[in-house]
Order: C-alpha cells, then sequence, then structure tokens
C-alpha cells in the first residue's frame, strides 16, 4: 500500500476513533449529570417535607403542652376546645416550591407509587393548613355571634362551644389524626418512599 493511502486512512480512523471517544464521554457525563439530577431532585423534596414535618412538630407540641384545656378529667378530648386552641395558634408556612417547580422532573426522580405516596403527603399538608384556616374562621364566626348575643340579650352565652362544634364536625379529630400520622411516621422513617 502506499504511503499517501495508509496515511490517510490513519488519520480518518483517527478522526472516527477521536468522534467515537468524545460521543461516549459525553454520553457518560449526561447520564452522570441526570443521575446527579434526579438525587438533587430527591434530596430537595426530602428536605422540603422535612422542613415541614418539622414546624409542624413544633406547632403540635405547642398545643400537645395544653393538653389540661382539651382533655377532660375523664381523658375525653373536648373537640371544641382542641378546635379553638388550634385557631389560637399561628400554624406553620408550609413550603411546597420544590415541589411544584419541579413537576415536570418528578417522573425521572421517583416511580410512580413513591409520587403518589409524595403527592398524599402534600395533601395531607395543605389539608391541615385548609383546617386550620377553617378553625380560625369558625372560631372568629361563633366568638362575634357570642358577643353579639351578650350585648343584645345581657346574658353570657354558654353555647359557643357547642356552635363550634356544628361549625366543625368531625373535623378536628381529623386534624389531630393527620398531624399526629404525619409526624409520627416521619420518625419511623416511613413517610419518605425510598430514594
Amino acid at each position: 500500500m502506499k504511503p499517501e493511502v495508509l496515511s490517510t486512512i490513519t488519520s480518518l480512523a483517527g478522526v472516527v476513533l477521536g468522534f467515537l471517544l468524545s460521543t461516549v464521554y459525553q454520553l457518560i457525563q449526561s447520564l452522570s449529570k441526570r443521575k446527579n439530577a434526579k438525587k438533587t431532585l430527591r434530596h430537595l423534596i426530602q428536605l422540603e417535607i422535612s422542613s415541614n414535618v418539622s414546624a409542624l412538630e413544633i406547632f403540635w407540641s405547642q398545643i400537645v403542652e395544653r393538653k389540661k384545656e382539651w382533655v377532660s378529667e375523664e381523658g375525653e378530648i373536648v373537640e371544641f376546645r382542641l378546635g379553638q386552641i388550634i385557631a389560637d395558634l399561628p400554624f406553620p408556612r408550609i413550603g411546597a416550591n420544590i415541589w411544584h417547580s419541579n413537576a415536570e422532573a418528578l417522573p425521572s426522580a421517583y416511580s410512580t407509587s413513591s409520587i403518589e405516596k409524595l403527592w398524599d403527603i402534600y395533601q395531607d399538608l395543605l389539608l391541615l393548613s385548609d383546617l386550620h384556616g377553617h378553625f380560625c374562621i369558625t372560631d372568629s364566626e361563633v366568638t362575634d355571634a357570642s358577643r353579639h348575643r351578650n350585648i343584645m340579650t345581657g346574658l353570657p352565652d354558654y353555647y359557643s362551644g357547642y356552635r363550634f362544634s356544628i361549625k366543625s364536625g368531625n373535623y378536628v379529630s381529623v386534624f389531630k389524626y393527620k398531624i399526629e400520622s404525619l409526624i409520627d411516621s416521619f420518625h419511623v422513617n416511613k413517610l419518605l418512599p425510598p430514594e
């Protein structure tokens, strides 16, 4: 073979080999970036949920400290008192920015069942926030009605607890169950899906 042809074939083989190696390197780098992006997203979701549950735990511990006010001498929960105490305390800010801003990337970072589990967690957090708002509105309405009745009749209103119970239904027990479940599940690592 002529040296020019051999030189051309060698040069061409070098270019092709260089292109292939470059492509493989870029592919490996891309896969590594995707893997890191998935890991980072899972970590950020975990931090957001951890922050939310920690805030709820502080909120709930303040309520438990006042347990004598909402548990009767017989050990029964006085739901309207618990609801009023819940309404008295400012509810912590529940973060969902990571969850919402990365909705498109969730399927690449989690399985469908894990996404459903995370969805349930965020829905429970939202439910707790909504119930707290309901208790605040109900407590305000009941207090206003009680004041109005007192002004109009000159008699104290003994039915405010009853009216709170009527307006809140069993929401207080739902609130108590949800917040305790989230906190307990988080502490035994059953809340978050595996990575």
